[in-house]
C-alpha cells in the first residue's frame, strides 16, 4: 500500500468545547496504523492553539524580562543588546520551524525527544530526554526561588521556606486538574503579563516624551550619551547566552502538540506567531526601556533587591514617581507564576513520556482519570522544594551549581530539534514521501535547519567562555560545560546496554502517531490572509 493510499481526510465534528457554549471545529487525530498512537502516553487533546501560544509565551516571558533585562542592558548597551536578542530570535524562528513542521504531521508527547529517537538514534533520545527533563526541574527550582525574593519585598512574617511550601502544595494541585483547566489559567495569567507589559511600553513612552512627573524630555538623549554600545562587539558577544537564555522554552510548543485537539491546525499556527510575540515584547521592551535609562546607571545592578533593578522602576524613581516598586513587584509575581505552571507542566510531561517509551521506568507514564501524568507531576514538584537549599548558606552552593549547569541543555534541545528535522527530511526522501503529505512545510527547509544546527552549536560553545577571561575561572568553566561530557557519557552508556542498530533513515518510522487532516480546511487556516486577519492572529491567537 503506498504512502498517498494510507493518507485520507478526517471528518470534522462539531462540538460544545468552547467556554461560551458556542461551536468550535475540532479534528479527529488519529493514528495512521492505530486510534491511539503506540508512542506517546494516554494524554488528554484538550488544547487549543491559543493554550499552546499562551504556554509557550509564558514558559519564556518570566519574571526576568522586567528585573533581569537590565544586568544585559549594562553589559551591551541598548543597540548591543538589541542585536543580541535579534541574532537568537533568528535562531529561535529557525528551531520553531523545525519542530513545527514535525510535531503537525506527528504530534506525539514527548517531541522533539521522541523524534531524536525515530531519526537520530534511540540513545540520543535518552540522553536529551532526561537532561530536557533536568533543564526544567532546574527551572523550576530557580523560580521559586526567585518567587521568595519577590515576595520578601513587601517584609512579610512568613518565612521563605514557607511560600516555597506553600506554593508547592498549590502548584499540585492546579497540575492535578487536568490540561484543559490548566490551559485556561495558563491563558488568564499571561494576559495579565501581557497587560503589564503594554502598560510598561506606556509608561517608557511617556517618560521619554516628558509626560510623568518633573523630568525632562529624553527621546533618545541615552542612546547618544551614554551611547548605544557598552563594550562594543564585546558587549554583544557577552549577552548572546543571556538573550538565549530568555528565550528557552519556547521549543516547548512541541511538547504540547501531544495534547493539541488539532496539531495540524494550531501547530503551525503557533510556531509562526509565538516567534514573532516573543520578540515583539523583548525587541521594543529594549528598544523604549533604552530611552529613559542609561546603561551605566548603577542602580541596574547594585539594587537592593530585584525589583529596585527593575528599569522601568529605576525611571519611574528618576522623574518623582514613588510607589511604582510594589506594581512592578505584583505584576514580577504573576509573571513568576505563570512561568511555573508552564515548567510543571512541561517537566511533568517529558518525565511521563521517559516512562511511556522504556527510558525510564513505567509507572512514570501513569496517568489519572483526568489524563494527567500523577508521578510525573508528583516527583518534578517535590524535586522543585530543592530550592528550600538555597535558604541554608552551605547548600546554597549546590543550588547555584544546579541551576548554572542546567543551562546548556537548552542549546542541545535547540541543537537536537534541526538535527531531527535534517534527518526528518531526508527519510522523507528516501521513502518517496512527497512533501504535500505533511499538513505543513515551513519555509525555507530544510536549509534553515542546518543554519539553526549550527547556531545552536555556536551558543553551546560560547555558553561558558567569560570562563577564560584572565584569570581562568574553573568554577564557571565546569558549570558551563560539565554536562557537555554528561550527555555523552548517557549516549554512549545507552547504546551498550541497548545495543541497538543506528536508525537507517531508509526504514524510519514516519507514520506512526501521524495526524490526519483535511486538505481543504488547513487550505483556509494556513492559506494567504489579509494583514488585518493576520493582525489579529498574532495579537489574539
Amino acid at each position: 500500500m503506498s504512502f498517498e493510499q494510507r493518507t485520507h481526510p478526517v471528518d470534522f465534528e462539531s462540538k460544545d468545547t468552547s467556554s461560551n457554549g458556542q461551536d468550535e471545529t475540532d479534528v479527529n487525530i488519529l493514528s495512521v496504523e492505530d486510534n491511539v498512537p503506540s508512542t506517546q502516553a494516554h494524554l488528554a487533546r484538550r488544547l487549543g492553539s491559543r493554550h499552546m501560544q499562551m504556554i509557550a509565551f509564558g514558559g519564556v516571558i518570566g519574571s526576568g524580562f522586567f528585573v533581569s533585562l537590565g544586568s544585559g542592558y549594562h553589559t551591551a548597551g541598548p543597540a548591543g543588546l538589541l542585536i543580541s536578542f535579534s541574532l537568537v530570535g533568528l535562531l529561535l524562528w529557525m528551531v520553531m520551524q523545525a519542530i513545527g513542521e514535525m510535531s503537525a504531521f506527528v504530534p506525539i508527547s514527548g517531541s522533539f525527544m521522541a523524534f531524536a529517537s525515530r531519526f537520530i538514534d534511540e540513545s540520543v533520545g535518552f540522553a536529551i530526554g532526561w537532561g530536557y527533563w533536568f533543564l526544567w526541574a532546574t527551572i523550576g527550582i530557580s523560580e521559586y526561588n526567585t518567587m521568595t525574593i519577590l515576595l520578601s519585598y513587601w517584609n512579610t512574617h512568613i518565612p521563605a521556606y514557607g511560600w516555597i511550601l506553600m506554593f508547592n502544595v498549590f502548584f499540585l494541585i492546579i497540575c492535578s486538574r487536568g490540561v484543559r483547566f490548566f490551559g485556561e489559567l495558563e491563558v488568564i495569567l499571561c494576559v495579565a503579563k501581557m497587560f503589564f507589559i503594554l502598560l510598561v511600553m506606556l509608561g517608557s513612552i511617556l517618560i521619554a516624551a516628558g509626560a510623568i512627573g518633573d523630568g525632562p524630555v529624553l527621546g533618545f538623549q541615552y542612546w547618544r550619551d551614554p551611547g548605544s554600545f557598552a563594550n562594543g562587539v564585546a558587549g554583544v558577544f557577552k549577552t548572546l547566552p543571556l538573550a538565549a537564555n530568555f528565550m528557552v522554552g519556547s521549543e516547548m510548543l512541541g511538547t504540547t502538540a501531544g495534547e493539541s485537539s488539532s496539531p495540524a491546525r494550531d501547530v503551525p499556527k503557533a510556531a509562526k506567531q509565538v516567534v514573532w510575540r516573543i520578540l515583539f515584547v523583548f525587541i521594543i521592551g529594549i528598544i523604549l526601556q533604552g530611552m529613559i535609562v542609561p546603561y551605566d546607571e548603577p542602580q541596574l545592578l547594585s539594587g537592593s533587591n530585584p525589583t529596585s533593578r527593575a528599569m522601568i522602576a529605576i525611571a519611574m524613581n528618576r522623574v518623582g514617581v514613588s510607589g511604582i516598586g510594589h506594581v512592578v513587584t505584583a505584576f514580577c509575581l504573576i509573571a513568576n507564576i505563570s512561568a511555573l505552571n508552564g515548567t510543571m507542566f512541561i517537566a511533568s510531561r517529558a518525565l511521563a513520556n521517559l516512562g511511556h517509551i522504556g527510558h525510564g521506568p513505567k509507572f512514570l507514564a501513569k496517568t489519572s482519570k483526568n489524563n494527567v501524568p500523577v508521578y510525573g507531576v508528583i516527583i518534578t514538584n517535590t524535586l522543585a522544594l530543592l530550592s528550600l537549599l538555597n535558604q541554608a548558606s552551605g547548600p546554597a552552593v549546590l543550588f547555584t551549581w544546579l541551576v548554572n549547569i542546567s543551562g546548556v541543555l537548552a542549546f542541545f534541545a535547540w541543537m537536537t530539534i534541526c538535527l531531527a528535522h535534517i534527518r526528518f527530511r531526508i527519510a522523507l526522501k528516501r521513502q518517496n514521501v512527497p512533501l504535500s503529505a505533511l499538513p505543513w512545510t515551513a519555509p525555507l527547509q530544510p536549509y534553515i535547519s542546518y543554519v539553526g544546527l549550527a547556531g545552536s552549536i555556536f551558543f553551546t560553545l560560547i555558553s561558558g567562555w567569560t570562563s577564560f577571561l584572565k584569570p581562568f575561572d574553573i568554577i564557571s568553566f565546569l558549570q558551563a560545560y560539565i554536562i557537555i561530557p554528561v550527555f555523552f557519557i548517557l549516549v554512549i552508556g545507552f547504546k551498550l546496554v541497548r545495543k541497538n542498530p543506528w536508525v537507517d533513515l531508509s526504514t524510519a518510522d514516519v507514520t506512526t502517531g501521524r495526524s490526519l487532516w483535511d486538505p481543504e480546511e488547513l487550505a483556509k487556516t494556513h492559506g494567504a490572509k489579509r494583514w488585518k486577519q493576520r493582525a489579529k492572529e498574532l495579537i489574539a491567537g
